[in-house]
């Protein structure tokens, strides 16, 4: 916000550029609305997407930066928007809630700010979600499955022109490495790519039983 007479009175902050989309979706309705996890602001939705004006965008979560994904079940007529780290909102109530494989953070998992949220396209129940680990649920995120082992780097040895900095990392970069893409085969549910953030490139063909590096094939 801005202030122009020593802090009487301050600006809006709907007039000042400070948060940006980082991953936008659409759902299957018609026409068909649109959502955006901004920057420093959470979750929003779009209703009319002829027109982007500020005040037709509503909050439907508060976590900041995170993916976006919608589930639409057909049996209850009910669409679910799930996104942040990680929530779900029944958009027919309004209600929010904590869906995360870890509600309370143990330090058993490594998370990013921005983690990937896929439904498959083969198996519409098949809910992943990623850490350093993959996560599965089966049913709407109200249970979890680790179906990865952890697929980051063993070890991540400061690059020497940067070993300056080493000394002022609290956790020696023990918080390094998470998966940030997940890719569910569009012809086998059981085909799974899962991308690093350190470098690594892993395919499993059987759900999760196996993975098999593939970083270096050409």
């Amino acid at each position: 916000m801005i202030t122009v007479n020593g802090g009487t009175s301050w600006s809006t902050w709907y007039n000042q550029p400070t948060a940006q989309f980082y991953h936008v979706t659409t759902d299957n309705r018609f026409p068909y609305w649109v959502y955006g996890a901004q920057q420093e602001s959470g979750v929003h939705r779009h209703d009319e997407p002829q027109r982007l004006w500020r005040n037709h965008f509503s909050r439907v979560a508060f976590r900041r930066r995170l993916r976006v994904r919608i589930y639409r079940s057909r049996s209850a007529g009910l669409q679910y928007l799930y996104g942040a780290r990680l929530t779900r909102t029944n958009q027919a109530l309004g209600e929010i809630a904590d869906v995360a494989p870890e509600p309370v953070r143990r330090g058993e998992y490594r998370y990013d700010r921005t983690l990937p949220v896929v439904f498959s396209p083969v198996d519409s129940k098949a809910l992943y979600f990623a850490a350093n680990v993959l996560f599965k649920s089966t049913d709407a995120g109200n249970s979890w499955k680790v179906i990865s082992p952890d697929l980051a780097r063993p070890s991540y040895e400061t690059p020497p022109n940067l070993g300056v900095f080493a000394a002022h990392d609290p956790e020696k970069g023990k918080h390094r490495g998470v998966i940030y893409a997940v890719a569910p085969s569009f012809k086998d549910a059981n085909t799974i790519w899962a991308g690093t953030d350190d470098g690594l490139i892993y395919i499993t063909h059987d759900g999760g039983k196996a993975w098999a590096n593939v970083t270096h094939l050409n």
